[in-house]
Formats: C-alpha cells, structure tokens, sequence
C-alpha cells in the first residue's frame, strides 16, 4: 500500500511497518485522518497569504 505521508522515509520504515500491522479499515482511518491534516494545512496557509 502506498502511503501519502510525506515523512515515512524519515521514520525508517517504522510508519510503513505500523500500518502495515493495521487491518485495512484501521489503514483507511489513518489515511483519511493524514489527509485532513494535509488539507487543513494548506486551506490555512491560503487564508493567511490572502490576509497578509
């Protein structure tokens, strides 16, 4: 499974072998919670450059 953290090499493969221990549910939870994380960063960062 490709993962869309962009720091899975910095951990040494320790974020791979974690979700790989997962089941496939607890797997897309995990993905769907990075991907807010991942959007919510950005739509703040939009705000701030449109204010400032």
């Amino acid at each position: 499974m490709q993962y869309e953290s962009e720091d899975t090499d910095t951990y040494g493969g320790y974020f791979e072998a974690f979700m790989n221990s997962l089941k496939t549910k607890e797997q897309e939870k995990i993905q769907y919670g990075l991907l807010l994380l991942k959007s919510q960063k950005t739509s703040i960062y939009k705000i701030c450059q449109a204010y400032y």
